[in-house]
């Protein structure tokens, strides 16, 4: 994986395998791959697979001495709308027509 030259398919192998090994009991092993893809996603600005790995780690129960910030939620608008919210205003706007 090292030698690959796309960085995001790097970090994706590394995650990849660092599940797999999580859930074989490689933890040890899994920490370093996990860890490594962090640092990618991290390097290369990946907030999307950072913050889905961020959260793999933390329920496996590992620890970073610093993680990336959530990204804050729009106070309005579409975005501000957990996705059952949105799957609401969906069904009853469906409705009105």
């Amino acid at each position: 994986m090292a030698g690959c030259p796309r960085p995001l398919l790097r970090a994706g192998g590394y995650e990849d395998l660092g599940v797999a090994l999580l859930e074989r009991d490689g933890r040890d092993e899994a920490a370093v791959l996990l860890d490594r893809a962090w640092e990618i996603y991290h390097d290369i600005g990946a907030t999307g697979p950072l913050l889905a790995l961020q959260d793999t780690m933390r329920k496996a129960g590992f620890h970073r001495a610093r993680w990336a910030p959530a990204a804050a939620r729009p106070a309005n608008g579409w975005g501000s709308l957990t996705p059952a919210e949105v799957r609401v205003a969906r069904l009853i706007s469906a409705r009105e027509h």
